[in-house]
């Protein structure tokens, strides 16, 4: 008969408990493997993916900042953090050609 101690094991022990060693370091996939066990593991699922999908280098957050800054002059300092949000994922997503222009013709 197992005790109570046994029967209410955190889920970071069982965790530690159940995992083996991966083997195949080169393959292998971390968010897929996470998202694989996250029955298993609710709450580490969730604080293993924030982790992972923190950014390795702070270039890109920087520029995003960067690029607010000159959105928000003075003349413009009433936008919305929606029109500010929408603008910057627009310049964003137009820079990597991730839009396509829509030539429209002019009634004169």
């Amino acid at each position: 008969m197992e005790s109570k101690e046994e029967e209410k094991k955190s889920e970071f022990e069982s965790y530690v408990d159940v995992t083996d060693p991966i083997k195949e370091t080169k393959s292998f996939d971390p968010i897929a493997w996470w998202q694989s066990v996250a029955e298993d593991f609710p709450t580490l699922h969730l604080y293993a993916l924030d982790t992972l999908s923190c950014p390795a280098m702070s270039t890109e957050c920087e520029r995003a900042f960067s690029s607010a800054k000159k959105l928000l002059v003075p003349e413009r300092n009433a936008l919305s953090m929606d029109i500010i949000e929408a603008c910057e994922c627009l310049k964003t997503w137009w820079k990597n050609d991730l839009l396509e222009q829509q030539e429209r013709k002019r009634k004169r």
